[in-house]
């Protein structure tokens, strides 16, 4: 079937509280960026009833072929879900606190740099990863991280940003050390203790640092990534393993890929979360990987 003209314009879907300063000024911004590089698409912009996802879910099904999402990470990981496996392209413009989809992607976090290669950027396919029926494009994460971004509140990161963050994880120290039970590619259990236990599709946080070294969106292959520091002192000594590129030598810290991962909880259901969103809380985590399983607009080489 062919796709009408009017159907392979952009079309933005904005999320106007993603960001500091007025939502209201920022929509008309981008609207002026986006047609001063010749886009005569449209606009929608998202609502607490008409999030990212549901709008990307029923253009994708209109027939759509490019989006782009201008959010933060919650958003981007929402469009992400509607268009991975079809063939709708999706542009990123970030507007969050952390934009690590955007960051590990090397997508341009000035506003007017980012439209123009959201639209005119270069067609690549990326791995994704696949987890409680949501596909997700950073890591997806069992215990501490997800009990860190539930408490990060919009609130405090409209305030503090990227401190906020911080703010939460100092908070979560005392997040109860678990018993897991990790299974690659089908080889043999492995049951440890563990603070959190992530799946990761990319590994940069702000500061281009490289937190989970072996995570690549092109590899084929998730790195699992289970965090063991318990104490502040091997906290701070994995932020400095962290900072010096030594992640894969520090004891705190255990790193193994593979493309079908299952993380059972030995000790009651546990918080989860996806990309920055809350997902509902299990006992059992099956992550699998989607080797080019989206298409996303990239900066042109």
């Amino acid at each position: 079937m062919s796709i009408p003209p009017s159907k392979k314009n952009p079309v933005l879907i904005i999320n106007p509280v993603s960001g500091r300063g007025d939502g209201r000024n920022r929509v008309k911004e981008l609207q002026r960026i986006a047609h001063n590089l010749g886009w005569q698409g449209y606009v929608l912009e998202t609502t607490p009833e008409k999030h990212a996802g549901v709008l990307a879910k029923k253009l994708v099904a209109e027939g759509y072929r490019h989006l782009v999402i201008c959010g933060g990470d919650g958003s981007v990981m929402e469009t992400l879900d509607a268009v991975a496996g079809t063939t709708t392209q999706l542009g990123i413009v970030p507007l969050g606190t952390g934009n690590l989809f955007a960051l590990n992607l090397k997508i341009p976090q000035n506003i007017a740099a980012a439209m123009k290669v959201a639209l005119h950027g270069q067609s690549t396919s990326i791995d994704v990863g696949f987890a409680e029926k949501t596909y997700f494009g950073v890591a997806v994460g069992i215990g501490w991280d997800a009990a860190v971004i539930r408490d990060a509140k919009r609130e405090l990161k409209d305030r503090l940003g990227l401190l906020a963050y911080f703010l939460a994880a100092l908070r979560n120290l005392e997040h109860p050390i678990s018993n897991y039970r990790v299974i690659v590619d089908h080889a043999a259990p492995l049951e440890v203790k563990a603070k959190s236990v992530l799946v990761a599709n990319m590994g940069l946080i702000p500061g281009s640092i490289q937190v989970i070294p072996k995570a690549r969106p092109n590899s084929g292959e998730l790195t699992v990534a289970i965090v063991q520091a318990e104490s502040l002192l091997s906290w701070l000594a994995l932020s400095a393993s962290a900072l010096t590129g030594r992640m894969h030598d520090d004891p705190n810290i255990q790193l193994i890929t593979g493309k079908h991962i299952v993380i059972e909880s030995l000790d009651g259901p546990q918080l989860v979360e996806a990309d920055g969103n809350d997902l509902p809380p299990t006992e059992r985590l099956v992550v699998d990987v989607i080797p080019g399983g989206a298409t996303i607009l990239l900066p042109r080489r």
